[in-house]
């Protein structure tokens, strides 16, 4: 079977954005059945301008995005998207040549640019494939309390975002969701057009089972801080969700990591002897190695968390709110609201003489339902012509 797979995000094995993670297995797993050609754009913007970008697949190639003022990105829908297949266009050409797939991947919202192009015929079965649906962020955006000119701003990019969509899914003859809630957010847009949930999968043996802890005191949290949703988080966490705690279990650390941590939140930590900085961790095994309790403090944003997943997978129970635990019911999850529940949550965990059972339950669920194996067989299923 032969696949294309179009890519809003850059697809490299060390990213720290969960939906370029999942898209990366996915791809890794099909690389290994198909022939795959993968074409991918850096929509996040995560991969330094001017670096080699790794070859990390049979047949890949990487296009950069073309440069646009921020203040054009906070207005338009998908900026400088045309400009950048346009500018690709013989690099596209040359690469996709005259053939014919059997089946086409597009992935999240400026892969979908390239169904307006003579491409289209070539592409066979047509799936898109998101996991945070961004019209909806748009709408929620756009009905928030604003001063006029920017709420009419808004309106006009969720408007424009809306025809975009759906002029395209009306070309696409599936949309693999990842969640039962982001299902219902498509179908409460678009009710005519054909869905299905696939969930994150991991490769088991890149997340090990790892050693029960002996003082249950560490939580933490590791994440990109330019997706708005982890900013968001970590400012919670940091000013008021561990202040509330420590003052109920002083003996409390708070172990922070991840990509572009903001600076203007280094003063909240620093001062602090119980908030560990450790950046960018190089192996994400060293991270979970370090805490006892995993805290996803997620308060915005859609899709089924990776950070979850993984966490459950290397044996680490979880506080989370709901949001964060979103299409992961089936996982043994601690929830919070608010900072009481927060503290309240923490203490019932880390004394509770079934943490030994909880971290067994979540890592036999991801073995059974999460491994990239079995989601790789499914999306092989759903791929292939009918």
């Amino acid at each position: 079977m032969k696949v294309l797979f179009i890519s809003s995000q850059a697809l490299f094995r060390d990213t720290r954005f969960g939906g370029a993670k999942r898209l990366y297995y996915l791809a890794k797993e099909l690389d290994q059945g198909t022939e795959l050609h993968v074409i991918s754009l850096d929509g996040a913007q995560e991969w330094p301008q001017m670096s080699p970008f790794p070859q990390e697949f049979k047949k890949h190639l990487f296009l950069s995005l073309v440069s646009l003022n921020s203040h054009w990105r906070r207005i338009f829908f998908l900026p400088a998207v045309r400009e950048t297949v346009w500018q690709h266009r013989s690099s596209i050409e040359a690469f996709i040549k005259d053939q014919h797939f059997d089946a086409t991947i597009l992935a999240y919202p400026f892969s979908l640019s390239f169904l307006e192009r003579d491409w289209k015929r070539r592409m066979g079965k047509i799936i898109y494939l998101e996991d945070d649906f961004l019209l909806e962020n748009y709408r929620k955006d756009y009905l928030q309390k604003a001063p006029g000119v920017r709420k009419l701003l808004k309106f006009f990019r969720y408007k424009r975002a809306f025809y975009f969509f759906k002029k395209r899914l009306e070309e696409v003859d599936l949309f693999v969701c990842i969640s039962e809630q982001e299902e219902k957010v498509v179908h409460s847009c678009f009710p005519n057009v054909p869905t299905y949930i696939l969930k994150y999968g991991i490769p088991l043996e890149d997340y090990p089972y790892l050693p029960e802890p002996h003082e249950k005191k560490t939580i933490g949290f590791i994440g990109n801080y330019l997706h708005t949703p982890n900013l968001d988080g970590l400012k919670w966490l940091i000013t008021e969700l561990f202040p509330f705690l420590l003052k109920n279990e002083p003996a409390a650390k708070l172990v922070l990591a991840g990509k572009n941590f903001p600076s203007e939140f280094i003063g909240f930590c620093i001062p602090s002897s119980r908030i560990q900085l450790l950046g960018d961790v190089e192996n994400l095994e060293d991270f979970y190695k370090s805490i006892d309790i995993f805290v996803n403090p997620l308060r915005e944003g859609r899709g089924l968390r990776t950070k979850v997943v993984e966490a459950a997978a290397f044996g680490c129970p979880i506080l989370s709110t709901e949001l964060g635990a979103e299409g992961l019911h089936m996982l043994c999850l601690s929830l919070f609201a608010n900072k009481e529940q927060f503290s309240r949550e923490f203490q019932l965990l880390t004394k509770n003489p079934d943490y030994s059972k909880i971290r067994r339950h979540n890592r036999n669920k991801i073995e059974v339902e999460f491994s990239l194996k079995r989601l790789g067989y499914e999306l092989k299923a759903l791929l292939a012509p009918s």
